[in-house]
């Protein structure tokens, strides 16, 4: 929440400027960020990583407490992730058609990208995996945990952020292509709609196992991906149940809502110097002479506009 609340008046100010201004600003967030985590792993001797306390309770809560849940433990994530979106939404066709060659595979992914897409996921899959020894070895220097603390956030949130607008650009440049209909099957519309609300309640999930468990000790890997598994589809589950009892009704009312005052006889646009209808009166003597009045409203003044047809 604290980083909702810096960032999105941080946004308002910058949003008539160019992408490039807000790219810089942001790159200097994801440094402060950088330097926050290098500096309080260095100063609390903690391990490079969370899963490393998990075999022991205290200190997994002393990582919680000094590190873990701090807003500036995932500015630079959250900055990154900001950008991310800011240049998904804003791409333009013409921009992506000019530099990508997706069209041209029947897959809709390039050379080049397919090259980054692999540079993505092998240092995501790198910084997942390559630690283990940390955990069953000795603890490294507080310098080197410090630079892996702040380095891996970024390295992670810059690939991920790649495939995102990686995805974005194939869904628009190449809409037909079978990467494209696979994401855009129901069953993952349906899970993507659940996203928000899963990374809420995600946490919460996990306090509910941790605190059940008295070590984060498994026999094997199967056992391990067994249990990740199982909080994930935990998460969905309440993140399904939670859009149903709330999610989905609050957005109808609102929806309902925005409709009704959206109703053009409750509107009026100050600007637009459109005529309301013309309105015809008849009035008929008592000598049977006709006259026929066409009265306009322009604004709540009355304008005779023509008057006094000749007798029949």
């Amino acid at each position: 929440m604290q980083l909702y609340a810096v960032f999105i008046p941080l946004l308002l100010l910058t949003r008539k400027t160019s992408r490039s201004s807000l790219i810089i600003l942001l790159a200097i967030v994801s440094a402060i960020g950088f330097l926050c985590n290098l500096l309080t792993v260095y100063k609390f001797e903690l391990p490079p990583h969370l899963i490393w306390t998990l075999p022991d309770p205290q200190q997994r809560d002393h990582y919680y407490n000094v590190h873990y849940f701090k807003p500036w433990t995932h500015l630079s994530v959250f900055a990154i992730g900001i950008g991310a979106g800011h240049l998904c939404s804003s791409r333009s066709k013409k921009t992506s058609s000019n530099s990508s060659s997706s069209s041209s595979s029947p897959y809709g992914i390039g050379v080049t990208s397919f090259l980054l897409w692999c540079a993505s996921l092998i240092t995501i899959f790198c910084l997942i995996f390559l630690y283990h020894t940390w955990v069953f070895g000795e603890l490294p220097a507080p310098l080197v945990s410090g630079l892996y603390d702040g380095t891996h956030r970024i390295l992670v949130a810059l690939a991920f952020s790649y495939i995102t607008y990686s995805l974005v650009s194939l869904a628009e440049d190449s809409p037909d292509s079978c990467l494209v209909r696979l994401l855009g099957g129901r069953f993952l519309i349906t899970t993507g709609r659940l996203t928000l609300i899963a990374y809420t309640i995600h946490p919460i999930i996990q306090f509910i196992f941790l605190g059940t468990q008295s070590s984060q000790l498994f026999s094997g890997p199967i056992v391990a991906l067994y249990v990740v598994m199982g909080n994930i589809m935990m998460t969905y589950v309440h993140s399904f149940i939670i859009s149903v009892l709330f999610e989905i009704p609050i957005a109808t009312g609102l929806r309902a809502r925005s409709m009704s005052s959206k109703d053009p006889s409750n509107s009026f646009d100050f600007n637009s110097k459109i005529e309301k209808p013309s309105t015809v009166s008849g009035v008929i003597n008592n000598n049977k002479s006709s006259t026929i009045t066409m009265v306009s409203s322009i604004n709540g003044d009355i304008e005779l506009s023509k008057s006094n047809f000749e007798r029949h």
